[in-house]
């Protein structure tokens, strides 16, 4: 598969912007247009990775937002990240402008966030109770958004989101709530 058709795929699923792109060459720089036109990747592993997937998960995918039923193709399976790249299994390097949508604002696998979470890890990795580091990254939050009074701190974005419709549920009395139209608000029934 030429990168030209990844890249397609990522169009399609994005719009107007990729959400990956090849890596410059290492001849120099390039565009990201000639390289599209000159390298070959290869998908033979993401194939099968993916063919075995979804003998396992609905559609292939854990998250129905990595489905590409809808607009053809199937998902690049990825093997690594480190900085601004990601390589996929069968080695394909990538320009990541995903981020794991915001997370990553540092860049993958950055050394200085790997130390502090191996030093946190050492402590134990779920205590199921309160600790001290969630009133630190909570002053943070309120530190860094005036507004931000307090905080609830969630598991993913269809928790916050459902959290949010029953606080404003239980706020202004009401239940009907206004959702933008082709936007992805999680995967609960309400935001469908």
């Amino acid at each position: 598969m030429k990168l030209a058709t990844a890249s397609a795929l990522i169009l399609a699923i994005c719009g107007d912007a990729s959400a990956f792109s090849a890596a410059p060459c290492v001849n120099g720089p390039t565009t990201a247009l000639r390289a599209t036109a000159t390298e070959t990747y290869t998908f033979t592993k993401s194939e099968e990775i993916f063919a075995e997937a979804k003998t396992l998960m609905p559609g292939g995918v854990s998250s129905p937002v990595r489905a590409f039923k809808s607009v053809g193709g199937n998902p690049v399976v990825f093997d690594k990240v480190k900085g601004a790249y990601a390589w996929d299994v069968d080695g394909n390097k990538y320009i990541d402008y995903v981020g794991t949508w915001g997370p990553a604002i540092l860049g993958h696998a950055d050394d200085d966030v790997l130390d502090a979470v191996k030093a946190t890890m050492d402590k134990g990795t779920s205590f199921g109770a309160p600790c001290p580091l969630e009133n630190i990254l909570a002053k943070a939050v309120i530190d860094a958004v005036p507004s931000v009074e307090m905080v609830r701190f969630t598991n993913s974005g269809t928790e916050a989101c459902m959290g949010m419709i029953r606080l404003c549920r239980a706020y202004t009395g009401r239940e009907k709530v206004i959702k933008f139209e082709g936007c992805y608000h999680g995967h609960a029934d309400s935001f469908l």
